[in-house]
């Protein structure tokens, strides 16, 4: 966490017009049980090592070296830890399987998802993963590598009847989300327009953790959780009847990636192992195995971006 107003301003440059949306429960639900991993299906990703590919590779990361990567765990169904402990997720599985085309060993350290990028800009990570928004702001700072088509949905108890279709909606509502998120720069920039209208503005409750903001939904506490889509559908599938998904956020709709360093000398063929990934039939496994084939690319593009 950065400290002081300096660093506030900075985090706050960093984080204004990119997107992070928080997502679900790697421990707590509805109920206080842990969730059933709905929509995830048994299946093992393997892949054999591309030699041509592996000859590219930068000098500084030969054959068999360990990648770091800085990941925003609790993330369900992106990355978080399963009962077992098992750090899992399709951004996961997309990582470790890219990582056994280049027979390179992935080397994953937790950290929170405002500190993903500072820690790529101090080279603590080779890359970062953590439903990070590819937008211009941020581009400027890192390099991206467009995995999935992302964006944002508006959850809700089942038994809340009302109709969240924009950021409108959200007026007058008690909302969680994650702290450093995109949603809270939206949230505060729509406050203004709440008043205008003569509505309350949104009370916006922030958290370190997804799956805090998620138990604050079903627990009572906030009206709506904000979160991203892949997180959407399996927060409400994995909350035992007690949420729904009330509506998406179609105006945040934008490119998500992996994140790397500014210049990185490894984008470049970590980019034609995903390829290779989509081309073989490999991604299309994983994403369907975590319920996300309605999100999937065709072509993994470097700093592909979209202005919010």
């Amino acid at each position: 966490m950065y400290g002081g107003r300096a660093a506030r301003v900075l985090l706050a440059a960093l984080c204004t017009g990119t997107m992070m949306a928080a997502c679900a429960v790697p421990d707590d639900s509805a109920g206080g049980a842990k969730p059933q991993q709905g929509g995830q299906k048994a299946q093992t990703i393997s892949e054999k090592p591309d030699a041509a590919l592996i000859a590219k590779l930068p000098a500084q990361y030969p054959k068999g070296s360990a990648v770091r990567v800085g990941a925003n765990e609790g993330s369900a169904p992106d990355e978080f830890r399963d009962s077992n402990g098992k750090l899992v997720g399709w951004e996961v599985d997309l990582v470790n399987a890219a990582a056994q085309v280049l027979d390179l060993r992935p080397d994953y350290h937790a950290t929170s998802f405002d500190a993903l990028i500072p820690g790529l800009q101090a080279k603590r990570y080779d890359l970062a993963i953590g439903q990070m928004g590819i937008t211009p702001a941020r581009v400027q700072v890192i390099d991206m590598l467009q995995t999935i088509n992302g964006g944002q949905s508006f959850v809700s108890r089942s038994t809340d009847g009302g109709a969240y279709r924009t950021v409108a909606d959200l007026c007058g509502k008690t909302v969680s989300t994650v702290r450093g998120a995109i949603e809270v720069d939206l949230a505060n920039a729509q406050n203004p327009q709440c008043r205008k209208a003569g509505k309350k503005p949104i009370e916006l409750r922030t958290f370190d953790q997804s799956s805090q903001a998620g138990l604050a939904l079903t627990s009572g506490r906030v009206d709506v959780y904000w979160i991203g889509a892949t997180a959407g559908n399996y927060f409400a599938q994995n909350s035992h009847g007690a949420a729904k998904v009330a509506g998406h956020n179609t105006a945040a709709e934008i490119p998500w990636g992996t994140a790397f360093p500014k210049g990185s000398t490894l984008i470049g063929v970590w980019r034609q192992a995903v390829q290779k990934l989509i081309d073989d039939g490999t991604y299309a496994k994983i994403m369907d195995k975590w319920g996300q084939s309605a999100l999937m690319i065709r072509t993994a593009e470097i700093n592909k971006t979209k202005s919010m």
